[in-house]
C-alpha cells in the first residue's frame, strides 16, 4: 500500500488535482464497474413512478410506492455498511444485487398485473432495502488506495490525525460528488426514455439488469477492496452508532430535508412533463438539475483551495 501512496502523491509544487487522482494504481478497476453499478440508483424511483403511473393512473399511488422504496433504502443502508465493514464488500454485494434483481422483477410483475396497493408496497420494501450501496463502497476503496483509514464504509480504521490525510483525499471526495451527480444526469434520462419510448416497465427492468451486472463486476474487483483487519481492530474504539455523534445527527436532519426535495421533485417533474404533453422530457429536466450540482463538484475538486479540506469542500 505504501508504494501506491507514494506513487500518487503529487509533488509539493503541484496541486492535487484530478489528473493525479486518476493515476492512482488500480483506481480504474473499481471506478468503471462502480459507475455502472451505481447508475441504477438514479433510475429506481423514477422508473417506479413512470411504471405505476401507467398501470394505476395515479401519481399519488405511484409516489407512495416510490416513497416506500426510498425509505426502505435509507433505513437498511447503514446495516449494509456495517455488514460490509465486518464481512467485506463482496460478501454483502453479491447476495444484495441478486435479491434486488429478484425484488425489482416481482414489483414489475405485480404492477403489470394491476395488483392492489398493499402488494406493491410489500414488494417495494425489499426492492429498496436491497439497493447496493456502491457509492460508499467506492469511497472506501479510495480511502484504502490513498492510505487513509478515517473514511469508514469498509476502509481501514484509522487513528491518525486529520493532518496526516493524503492530499488527494479532498480531490477524491469532489470526484465522487461529480460521479454521483453524473449518474443523476444519465439515469433519469435513460429511465424516462425507456419507459416512455419502449415500454412502461423497461426502465425498471433496465435498472435491475444494470444493478445485477454492474454489482457483480464491482464485487469481482477484490484486489482493491479495503482490508478487513484494520476495520475489525478498532471496533471497540468506535461509537456503537454513527448517530451517537452530535455532528452526524445534525447532518441527518439536514439531509432529510434535502432528500425530501429530491424525492418530491422526481414526482413533480414527472407530473409537470405529463401535463404539458411531453412525458419524455421528465428525465431531461431532472438531468439538467443534477448537471448544475455536478458542475459545482467539478469546480470544488479543480480549484486549489487555500483552506484545509475540512474548511473547503
Amino acid at each position: 500500500m505504501a508504494s501506491a501512496v507514494s506513487s500518487t502523491t503529487p509533488p509539493p509544487a503541484q496541486r492535487a488535482g484530478y489528473r493525479h487522482l486518476l493515476r492512482t494504481p488500480g483506481a480504474w478497476t473499481f471506478l468503471l464497474p462502480g459507475f455502472a453499478a451505481r447508475q441504477p440508483f438514479a433510475m429506481l424511483t423514477i422508473s417506479i413512478v413512470l411504471l405505476l403511473r401507467h398501470t394505476t393512473g395515479s401519481y399519488g399511488l405511484a409516489g407512495a410506492v416510490a416513497a416506500v422504496t426510498g425509505v426502505s433504502m435509507a433505513l437498511f443502508a447503514p446495516q449494509s455498511g456495517k455488514l460490509a465493514d465486518r464481512h467485506g464488500q463482496s460478501a454483502v454485494l453479491v447476495p444484495g444485487v441478486l435479491l434486488h434483481a429478484a425484488a425489482a422483477a416481482l414489483l414489475t410483475a405485480l404492477a403489470l398485473a394491476h395488483a392492489p396497493l398493499w402488494a406493491l408496497i410489500a414488494a417495494a420494501v425489499p426492492t429498496g432495502a436491497s439497493v447496493p450501496q456502491v457509492g460508499p463502497m467506492v469511497r472506501a476503496r479510495w480511502a484504502a488506495a490513498l492510505g487513509d483509514g478515517a473514511a469508514g464504509d469498509g476502509a481501514p480504521g484509522g487513528s491518525g490525525p486529520r493532518s496526516g490525510r493524503h492530499p488527494l483525499l479532498a480531490t477524491a471526495a469532489a470526484f465522487e460528488s461529480v460521479t454521483d451527480e453524473l449518474t443523476f444526469v444519465i439515469g433519469p434520462v435513460l429511465a424516462t426514455g425507456l419507459s416512455t419510448g419502449v415500454h412502461p416497465a423497461s426502465g425498471l427492468v433496465a435498472e435491475a439488469v444494470l444493478t445485477l451486472v454492474g454489482g457483480l463486476l464491482f464485487a469481482a474487483q477484490r484486489r482493491t477492496a479495503p482490508p478487513l483487519g484494520a476495520a475489525r481492530a478498532d471496533t471497540r474504539e468506535r461509537p456503537a452508532s454513527a448517530l451517537s455523534i452530535p455532528g452526524v445527527r445534525v447532518l441527518a436532519v439536514a439531509f432529510l430535508g434535502v432528500g425530501s426535495v429530491f424525492g418530491g421533485m422526481q414526482v413533480a417533474l414527472t407530473a409537470f412533463a405529463q401535463e404539458h404533453g411531453q412525458p419524455g422530457l421528465n428525465g431531461v429536466l431532472y438531468g439538467v438539475f443534477a448537471a448544475g450540482n455536478m458542475l459545482a463538484g467539478v469546480a470544488c475538486g479543480a480549484i486549489a483551495w487555500r483552506t484545509s479540506p475540512g474548511g473547503g469542500c
